[in-house]
């Protein structure tokens, strides 16, 4: 039982640090990490219900913590997280809000314990069924998310790279990068060589004949007067 609730902890604190982080959104929806969380934590509700007799009414409480909390505001806190094209392709970063979202979240679910206990239930079922509580509602978070930066790449249509400059905005640090404007002409490789002559090889040609005729005028080979 320990090792689970460290397990939990653990994931836990890992989702809350990841809302933060600059991520790309993929452009197809993947849920295998949420399913997984779900799968785990209906294996720990089923190995707490062997130990514990829950009523139809603690049930009831469950379904309805993971309804509002985990589904309701899972979709909440998918609104607040900020979503930019870069270069065609969608980033997603969770704010303050979102973060604080994630904790009011948890707190209703695990207020649910005290609804339970008022029922005359067992205590604990919050922390036996978080895993099961993550998975829905970080599930439900992220299939908004990626609905949401769908939208985003339909309505913004073609990227023009240009126009991208990482160095600018919340997403990145660092000077910022010079952009190609329209004035800008393409340079021609050959007048940057230093001393090329655009006469070519004719015109070094001409200048030796013009050399030879002046040293035969000097050494007396040319008509008498």
């Amino acid at each position: 039982m320990t090792g689970a609730l460290v397990l939990d902890a653990l994931i836990l604190a890992w989702l809350l640090y990841r809302q933060r982080k600059v991520r790309r959104v993929p452009p197809r929806l993947g849920l295998r990490f949420p399913v997984l969380l779900g799968v785990l934590g209906v294996l720990e509700v089923a190995d707490y219900s062997h130990q514990h007799s829950l009523s139809p009414a603690v049930v009831g409480v469950l379904a309805l913590s993971l309804a509002v909390a985990a589904v309701g505001l899972g979709v909440v806190r998918a609104l607040t997280v900020q979503l930019r094209m870069v270069d065609g392709v969608a980033l997603r970063q969770g704010t303050w809000l979102t973060v604080a979202l994630w904790l009011v979240s948890l707190g209703l679910h695990f207020a649910a314990d005290w609804w339970i206990t008022d029922l005359k239930g067992p205590g604990g079922l919050p922390s036996a069924s978080l895993l099961l509580y993550l998975g829905v509602t970080y599930g439900v978070q992220k299939a908004v998310v990626h609905r949401r930066a769908t939208a985003l790449a339909a309505r913004q249509g073609p990227v023009d790279v240009r126009a991208n400059d990482l160095s600018r905005g919340p997403w990145s640090s660092g000077p910022s990068a010079r952009r190609p404007s329209s004035g800008d002409q393409p340079i021609d490789v050959r007048s940057e060589v230093v001393g090329y002559d655009h006469r070519g090889h004719d015109g070094d040609r001409g200048k030796r004949r013009d050399h030879h005729r002046s040293r035969t005028n000097e050494g007396g080979g040319g008509p008498s007067s």
